[in-house]
């Protein structure tokens, strides 16, 4: 009787010890797979902010003459929007024949029907707020807050000092200029000259 007993509580004893093991293999489980979602939900939320780090706006210049502006890195394909009415943009480098290492830029472009020149002091061209300034002034508009118009104007600039294939020698008044080749070039009071090239920098 005792001994029958004494079976029932062992058997009982590991009926429980099963059921508590049972319990804690399921608590385990449970915790691994709460550990494992929130694992995958931060490192989505990780790739999200990745890529919304990658996703940024770059200026170029359309096959048409238009400037646009186009996202990159989205999950859609994104098409350029037009970012301003200036079109067709030409960098020009001009050179002082008395010193050659100083420099005016000049962009070329239209507006319009009208063909623009916006003489810049090479100095000053690092300078978003100087850059658009100049380019107001004759009309020329980026159509953006002001923030995202000083990073375009920059992108816009490397751009045109890249791609230039331009460069001029100037002299400093009217006259005949020797240049590299011995050849001589007259400059008349019309012509550009670096005295006017400098001054409409300013």
């Amino acid at each position: 009787m005792e001994n029958n007993y004494f079976n029932q509580a062992q058997q009982q004893y590991f009926q429980d010890c099963r059921e508590i093991e049972l319990v804690k293999a399921k608590e385990v489980a449970k915790n691994a797979v709460r550990l494992e979602a929130q694992t995958l939900r931060e490192e989505r939320k990780e790739a999200e902010k990745e890529r919304k780090r990658a996703i940024f706006q770059e200026i170029e210049i359309l096959e048409s003459g238009e400037i646009g502006v186009i996202t990159r890195n989205l999950r859609i394909e994104a098409i350029p929007r037009k970012i301003t009415n200036m079109t067709n943009p030409q960098l020009k480098i001009f050179k002082r024949a008395e010193d050659l290492d100083q420099t005016v830029y000049c962009i070329n472009c239209q507006v319009g029907n009208r063909e623009i020149e916006v003489f810049l002091n090479v100095d000053m061209a690092g300078n978003s707020s100087y850059l658009l300034r100049k380019l107001n002034s004759v009309g020329i508009v980026f159509e953006a807050k002001m923030s995202t118009a000083k990073m375009l104007i920059q992108q816009l600039m490397s751009i045109l000092i890249y791609n230039c294939q331009s460069v001029k020698i100037l002299p400093d008044e009217p006259g005949w200029l020797r240049n590299s080749d011995g050849k001589f070039e007259f400059f008349g009071e019309g012509d550009l000259t670096w005295n006017r090239a400098k001054k409409m920098t300013k």
